[in-house]
């Protein structure tokens, strides 16, 4: 990757591989190379996202999915008239407007740069896609972000950080899921290309914004979910995981590394 532009390097992931389709299973390959599919797992994961989907209730125009690529968050947009898809690969929009059809509007634009008067929005999302941008544009994308949303609705951004409990321990999980590892689905030769991930302090995102709120999305992560199902615990800690998201959601957010961060612009 050396010496390629962070941006390059997400749109040939996505376009060459991220959002091809497994002939065998029907499932992105970067869902087989980057997501464990274990259905308690993949149900753990909906059920943390759907508790943020109460602020994007209230009906509205426009809602923006900031690289939604192939897989627009549809779950939050279903009070609002359009689902507006900004994304520069290609080949996701094109999976998008499968599932939106005309309900969505596909726009390829750079988020530290969107094409949009300020505003426009009643609603926006970006979704586990801010740390695959140069991490010092980042903080421009959350801005621009703020830029085009009406004053008093909400932006969530999933992120993940690297000051917390599961982290710490992730290599030693990642070690020991290398030893215990199943046969994943993705068919043979379609090894991933290497994808841009980076990381700043959540701080850095929200500077600049008063009214913030961060809490924990989800405690658990593929390595942890991977090794805790090879060795039949899956069951017993997803519960015990649960429970603390929900009661204690900012507590929480020491103990795994993915967060959501809500930002009300003013």
């Amino acid at each position: 990757m050396s010496g390629e532009r962070p941006r390059d390097i997400i749109r040939h992931f996505y376009d060459n591989f991220g959002w091809k389709k497994d002939a065998r299973s029907g499932r992105s390959l970067g869902e087989l190379a980057h997501e464990d599919l274990d259905p308690r797992t993949q149900a753990y994961m909906d059920a943390n996202e759907e508790r943020y989907c109460s602020l994007f209730q209230q009906p509205g125009r426009y809602f923006l999915d900031a690289a939604s690529g192939g897989e627009p968050r549809t779950r939050f947009s279903g009070s609002f008239q359009y689902h507006v898809c900004a994304d520069i690969s290609i080949l996701g929009l094109s999976e998008a407007r499968e599932v939106l059809g005309e309900r969505g509007l596909y726009v390829i634009a750079d988020l530290a740069a969107l094409p949009f008067r300020e505003g426009v929005f009643d609603g926006a999302i970006a979704s586990h896609c801010l740390y695959h941008v140069d991490k010092g544009q980042q903080p421009t994308v959350v801005q621009e972000m703020a830029r085009v949303t009406r004053s008093g609705k909400n932006i969530l951004i999933f992120y993940s950080h690297k000051r917390n409990l599961m982290t710490l321990l992730e290599k030693v999980c990642v070690e020991a899921g290398r030893l215990l590892r199943r046969n994943r689905p993705a068919a043979a030769g379609n090894e991933p290309p290497p994808i841009y991930f980076e990381r700043v302090p959540i701080q850095t995102l929200t500077v600049g914004h008063s009214d913030v709120e961060v809490t924990c999305l989800r405690i658990l992560s593929m390595p942890e979910t991977q090794f805790l199902g090879k060795v039949h615990l899956l069951g017993f800690f997803i519960p015990i995981a649960r429970w603390l998201e929900n009661t204690f959601p900012r507590f929480s957010v020491h103990l795994g590394p993915y967060v959501a961060i809500r930002i009300r612009p003013e």
